[in-house]
């Protein structure tokens, strides 16, 4: 069971389909708030830096945790991690890469610019919402100041 701490999960995705089944999956994983979107790497990090609209941290707190797809537009989910990697900061931002790509290279290349883990997505709801459940459960006990 998912704690009762209000955390803020920042779904990169472009995908509508997949966009779709990660927000089901988080319903039924019955967080205290909606997961925040943004659509492509250039918006996420600009959310993650608190740059234009995303310097608002009431509207936009930032993020327990970052589910990113690596596959985006204008810039992907390696141009994001290398981008947090590269940026001095003082919080703490578990990032699971969360994509349809079971590549070797791509999974190296994730873990190598700081992923802290890399999870195929299924394509049936119920196995995406197990995951999505069992995903925040480990790591709301891992990072419990969150």
């Amino acid at each position: 069971m998912i704690p009762e701490i209000p955390i803020t999960i920042l779904l990169a995705e472009d995908n509508e389909d997949d966009l779709w089944l990660m927000q089901q999956a988080l319903k039924k994983a019955c967080l205290p708030r909606p997961a925040m979107v943004v659509r492509d790497g250039a918006e996420a990090i600009n959310y993650l830096g608190g740059n234009g609209v995303y310097a608002d941290r009431t509207q936009y707190p930032f993020p327990f945790v970052l589910l990113l797809d690596l596959k985006m537009p204008f810039k992907d989910g390696f141009d994001v991690l290398e981008w947090w990697r590269s940026e001095p900061r003082n919080q703490h931002l578990t990032i699971i890469v969360l994509t349809s790509s079971a590549s070797r290279v791509d999974i190296e290349r994730a873990y190598s610019l700081g992923a802290t883990s890399y999870l195929c997505k299924p394509s049936e709801l119920a196995d995406l919402s197990e995951m999505v459940s069992r995903i925040l459960e480990y790591w709301a006990i891992v990072q419990p100041s969150a």
